[in-house]
């Protein structure tokens, strides 16, 4: 394994944090994607779309930076099936009951299963 300096672990230290934020973000999203706080809910899923281009130009850093972890590498292709949820929302972005039920249902059980998966690997390097 390579040997990790300060400015590598900040990386992984940040990109934890990062998943933590999504995590609640999608409790709150399955909490605010009713039909009386459409709004609320259409929000957090834009910040949620705009935030997976985050973790993707992530993904590339941390794949250099831990370049010898092999379940970490599996791990990352797994989000590959998270976007893939995510490109089920186009032109549906209208049709509320279909968000809910697909959010609620998929979408956010998804990423926060990967999400799990992810801390477990990335707490091996951060925590002391």
């Amino acid at each position: 394994m390579k040997a990790l300096d300060e400015e590598d672990l900040q990386v992984i230290r940040e990109y934890a944090a990062l998943l933590q934020t999504m995590d609640e973000a999608f409790h709150y999203l399955v909490e605010s994607i009713s039909e009386s706080e459409k709004l609320t809910g259409d929000r957090i899923l834009g910040d949620i779309f705009a935030v997976f281009q985050q973790i993707l130009t992530a993904h590339g850093v941390l794949e250099q930076t831990l370049e010898d972890d092999s379940e970490l590498k599996q791990v990352l292709d797994q989000f590959g099936e998270v976007l893939e949820h995510s490109f089920k929302f186009n032109g549906k972005l209208n049709d509320y009951e279909f968000k809910q039920i697909f959010v609620q249902e998929t979408f956010a059980p998804a990423f926060l299963e990967w999400s799990r998966a992810m801390q477990v690997i990335l707490k091996r390097y951060i925590a002391h």
